[in-house]
């Protein structure tokens, strides 16, 4: 995922095949799969919007461990969704 601050962030994405618009979604998932590092936690999530032929964004955010997700996460997560819509 292209970021404006020109680095990027790694992300699931996931789109139907065929051609045609398709609603999307930008998944933003709670701190669990952050603090355990596992985005397998996600994963049925993502797959169950796709299976209703939906595009998803999945970005993996990585907010300073120890923040308890606090201010800095919030922030991190909102400027990442704003991207992330940019981007599709």
């Amino acid at each position: 995922l292209p970021m404006s601050d020109n680095n990027s962030k790694k992300a699931f994405f996931i789109s139907p095949s065929g051609n045609g618009k398709v609603p999307a979604i930008v998944y933003m998932y709670g701190s669990a799969a952050r603090e355990q590092n596992d985005p397998s936690l996600f994963k049925e999530k993502i797959l169950d919007y796709y299976s209703m032929r939906f595009v998803v964004l999945a970005p993996l955010r990585n907010t300073v461990e120890g923040c308890c997700n606090g201010d800095d996460a919030i922030k991190e997560g909102i400027r990442v969704a704003r991207e992330s819509a940019k981007y599709l």
